[in-house]
């Protein structure tokens, strides 16, 4: 058995190709991989047992992956709303794990107001590490 490649696009521009890089790595999970693809990745990432439990739950109508009994949540979609993160936010206190993580899609969010409120919002109700890849 193998490893596909990562679904996340490597960094790899040079002075002469810096502009496009940029605008290409806006969006930076590979076109052709799923929110599955990346969400195993995620586990292998954080050295997650594959065969641990995955609950998807819908959260103001998106998707949003629960794993291990909410040691990690993974939420892929766009775009993020502050009504989503607080939505998630409440998993904290529902499912009361010791530890959460919190992973987004980058490109979900509107700006980077929406991205510090949400920070600041899934830190108020206690979770520390959160992502967004």
């Amino acid at each position: 058995m193998k490893l596909h490649t990562s679904n996340i696009k490597p960094w790899a521009a040079d002075f002469e190709t810096l502009s496009t890089e940029l605008f290409d790595v806006v969006e930076n999970i590979k076109a052709d991989r799923s929110e599955a693809d990346v969400l195993y990745e995620l586990l292998l990432k954080y050295g997650l047992d594959l065969a641990v439990p995955i609950e998807e739950r819908q959260i103001n109508a998106r998707t949003v992956f629960i794993v291990g009994a909410g040691a990690l949540v993974v939420c892929l979609v766009r775009p993020v709303t502050l009504e989503l993160v607080e939505g998630v936010a409440a998993l904290k206190k529902e499912l009361q794990p010791e530890v959460m993580r919190v992973v987004f899609r980058d490109s979900g969010f509107e700006d980077d107001v929406v991205k510090t409120n949400a920070v600041q919002i899934l830190r108020q109700a206690g979770i520390e590490d959160i992502k967004s890849l």
